[in-house]
């Protein structure tokens, strides 16, 4: 093994919010805005798990090796509209309150791939249009349309596609939240757009087996399927898609104006998590935590707190995603062991990655390269903030002057 040089930089993150109470508790939730982080010697994040945080000390140097390629700055893809408000700490118990979003504005366009279908086993079909449809009609055609999912979800058994016109699904059109996808139903609106036009707004509260009170839009069940919808929810410690221990397939979808994230996975999760698009959400796009596991491949992470929060025990793959222009791209806490392959993450705010507790990302080996791309991040590209563990870095694109704690690049 070749020998660690210590180079020493600067511990300036701080994390920026803790969680305290009991479960259910729930803050005034007055918005908060993000201070210009001080320059400090200990930050003490927490764990996701509801356990105290330890302090963490910027006692170990980074280790970097002189062969790596730095990143020349580009412009980002898109600048930020307005500033982010505080975000949700990955380490964050889900059940707390969070920095309500950001007043409704337009979408920016974000330049992703041309979505393609998704291939569906289908054995009926129910319609829904909440503009023109009835639930006193059958269903069985546009024609016959129900008004709403909620009275869709009553006939819709495994292989039942409920296909949805444009428009908004909400309290005000008749909608009951949360809405309980039963396992194999398939609910899409419109791939090609990433759901733009299909808007399904509002959450419930239900409780969880394993974070107690929670307020979600859609309780994902297994092998669902959640395609072609936009999905909102503004209401306290609102998330968009809970998915426990069930593994659903989110694809082609776009999250946005989420109080807190846009899909939460806990248990023994495994969801899919592909080609959607995660922007301005109060929280984070995606958090991961106890056991859960899954891919989450080729989305994009923009203008939110974090983009992905990993925790727990957990150890998803995350492959080909943008990250770009959060406060933070990633926090890995807990345990979790993550692999990271061929994500792009740039332009954040002050961390690409932050590495805290005793987690342990695989970025890279020498068999399968991390080809992870860190760019014009604000403090750290890649910042290990644990108290002795090594991290390897094999494959990757960085800053080395952005490299903070114990990395041995390769």
């Amino acid at each position: 093994m070749r020998p660690i040089y210590p180079v020493i930089a600067p511990l300036a993150l701080a994390l920026p919010l803790f969680w305290a109470g009991t479960v259910g508790a729930n803050p005034a939730g007055n918005k908060l805005t993000v201070p210009s982080p001080p320059p400090a010697t200990v930050v003490k994040p927490s764990p996701v798990n509801p356990k105290p945080a330890q302090a963490i000390t910027n006692s170990a140097p980074a280790t970097v090796k002189p062969a790596q390629t730095p990143v020349k700055p580009t412009q980002p893809t898109i600048k930020p509209a307005q500033a982010i408000s505080k975000p949700v700490p990955a380490t964050a118990k889900p059940n707390q309150t969070t920095v309500k979003p950001a007043p409704t504005v337009a979408t920016p366009k974000v330049e992703m791939p041309a979505p393609t279908p998704t291939a569906v086993n289908v054995q009926r079909v129910l319609y829904v249009n909440p503009a023109s449809g009835l639930d006193s009609a059958n269903g069985q055609a546009p024609q016959t349309a129900f008004k709403t999912i909620t009275h869709a979800l009553k006939f819709a058994e495994g292989g039942t596609l409920i296909q949805l016109a444009p428009g908004k699904y909400s309290a005000e059109s008749g909608e009951q939240f949360p809405m309980q996808l039963k396992p194999g139903v398939i609910l899409r609106g419109n791939e090609a757009t990433r759901g733009e036009g299909v808007l399904i707004e509002g959450g419930g509260r239900f409780v969880s087996r394993v974070f107690a009170r929670q307020n979600a839009t859609i309780l994902a069940g297994e092998t669902t399927h959640i395609l072609g919808v936009t999905i909102t929810n503004r209401n306290i410690r609102g998330t968009a898609i809970w998915v426990e221990s069930t593994n659903p397939y989110i694809r082609n979808c776009t999250f946005t104006n989420n109080h807190r994230e846009g899909v939460f996975v806990t248990g023994e999760g495994a969801p899919r998590i592909e080609d959607n698009l995660f922007i301005r959400n109060g929280g984070n796009g995606v958090s991961l935590t106890k056991a859960s596991k899954g891919e989450v491949r080729r989305n994009v992470f923009i203008q939110t707190g974090f983009g992905l929060a990993i925790g727990g025990v957990s150890s998803p793959i995350v492959t080909d995603n943008r990250i770009e222009n959060n406060v933070d791209g990633m926090v890995i806490s807990d345990v979790a062991k993550p692999v990271l392959r061929g994500n792009r993450i740039a332009f954040n705010r002050r961390t690409g990655i932050i590495v805290i507790s005793s987690a342990q990302p695989d970025l890279g080996t020498s068999a399968s390269p991390g080809n992870n791309t860190f760019q014009s991040n604000g403090n750290h590209d890649l910042h290990n903030a644990t108290k002795n563990i090594t991290l390897t870095s094999v494959g990757n694109r960085l800053d080395m002057s952005k490299v903070n704690g114990l990395v041995q690049l390769q």
